[in-house]
């Protein structure tokens, strides 16, 4: 009976939201028998007896019983005092949660936000109960105020409290820091080290292509960076749409722009044979240019150097698509139709790869390096909660995302490290905490 969910939840908290007044009672006697605790805590340090004097559970029927049972139940072979339930155990007037409040507390707040007089009857009933039951009300305070702040749950809850101590521990071994990654990375006694890479428009600013949603990005600045990926403005007016794609992203498709450091790292780890594949938010290709494979490569939203007709479907030459002066290439195939750059549009599907790789590269994953995202496009944001917990997760950005908002709080702080700045400069410190020669 000791085991709990991802919650810390254990069966006998699952009582609370029991409709059948017989029947909960029923179990509720078969789980004490059964060696159940009583007084059992969630992650929030709520028993069975707070969660039923919630407002939203304390006026249903069959409450009052349950309250009952658990103030004054003992087992029916109790062989010590230790099998016998005490009331000082569970007493409803000095059993705290995380918040500091107990059952009581939450019984009067729910009877002083009761609205219809038979509901406050129903929560009466329970706060005359629980007087009546305690020892410690010389010293009950009603008016202490919830900790609301109290951060208890955000700490314990979660598929990894279900991993030993020393299994997570064993992680970092203390090092949350580019070091701690770096002797990860280097340790021996781990079976061979595969990177999955999440990419973001971060990782090419220094190139000379701006991101996204940043003050000073392509949304915010131009008109013809939002549209660019909206099929109706396309359709609309392509000869715009092709125009502004050639000056953001031409120098980067006839092979003018050089990748950046950060693109440079990453290929250094396919050398290495250390990379499982890189999922990059990124449409200019740079990732190819600077050695990475297209097949360790998984292109979420596109990419300019492909394009296809927007009617026939066929494959067009993105590279003479680019070379053009100005204008919308047609296509050679059906001689009607304009090409499109290969990119997702909003409202389309992302590619294949996205769905069919996922799963495996992220099961085989060993250290997880998310590089210039905001995180906040799915379902690619979605990708840092896929990999095993005990897989260290390493955020080199601009800004703390994701789960890395709140580290020391998080549920994975085993695990986390932020490092906050440039893609580049941060890479950078990765290779020298490796002791590799930079790329």
């Amino acid at each position: 009976m000791r085991c709990a969910d991802n919650d810390g939840m254990r069966p006998i908290h699952l009582l609370a939201n029991q409709k059948s007044e017989q029947h909960t009672v029923e179990m509720l006697e078969a789980l004490l028998a059964a060696g159940a605790e009583a007084d059992a805590r969630d992650y929030s340090g709520a028993s069975l007896l707070h969660q039923l004097c919630h407002r939203n559970i304390i006026s249903q029927a069959g409450t009052l019983r349950l309250v009952r049972r658990l103030l004054v139940h003992k087992p029916q072979h109790a062989s010590s005092s230790k099998d016998s339930l005490s009331r000082t155990a569970v007493d409803p007037s000095a059993s705290d949660d995380d918040a500091g409040w107990s059952p009581l507390h939450y019984a009067l707040d729910s009877l002083s936000r009761a609205a219809e007089s038979e509901t406050q009857s129903s929560i009466q009933q329970v706060v005359d109960l629980m007087r009546s039951s305690s020892s410690c009300l010389s010293s009950f305070d009603p008016s202490r105020p919830r900790d609301n702040a109290a951060d208890g749950y955000l700490k314990r809850r979660g598929a990894h409290n279900h991993l030993p101590m020393a299994d997570r521990a064993d992680v970092l071994r203390g090092e949350r820091s580019i070091d701690g990654i770096a002797k990860r990375l280097l340790r021996t006694d781990l079976p061979p080290q595969r990177v999955v890479v999440l990419l973001g428009a971060g990782a090419s600013t220094s190139a000379g292509i701006p991101d996204y949603r940043s003050n000073t990005g392509l949304y915010a600045t131009s008109k013809g960076g939002r549209d660019a990926f909206n099929p109706a403005a396309f359709a609309e007016d392509h000869v715009a749409t092709w125009s502004f794609l050639r000056r953001t992203f031409g120098p980067a498709v006839s092979g003018e722009m050089r990748p950046t450091p950060a693109h440079r790292f990453i290929a250094m780890l396919h050398a290495k044979d250390m990379l499982q594949r890189v999922y990059s938010q990124n449409i200019d290709g740079l990732e190819v240019s600077a050695g990475v494979p297209d097949e360790k490569l998984v292109c979420c939203h596109g990419s300019v150097r492909k394009a296809h007709c927007a009617s026939c479907g066929a494959e067009a030459d993105a590279l003479s698509a680019f070379n053009m002066e100005e204008g919308a290439p047609r296509c050679v195939s059906c001689d009607t139709g304009i090409v499109r750059p290969g990119v997702v549009w909003f409202g389309e599907a992302l590619p294949r790869r996205f769905e069919t790789l996922q799963t495996e590269d992220l099961e085989a994953c060993t250290l997880l390096l998310i590089m210039g995202t905001t995180l906040q496009v799915y379902p690619f944001a979605s990708l840092p909660s896929r990999c095993p917990l005990l897989t260290p997760r390493l955020l080199i950005n601009q800004e703390a995302v994701g789960p890395f908002r709140e580290p020391d709080l998080g549920a994975h702080e085993y695990r986390d490290v932020a490092w906050l700045g440039s893609c580049d400069e941060g890479v950078g410190a990765l290779i020298k905490a490796l002791g590799w020669n930079k790329p």
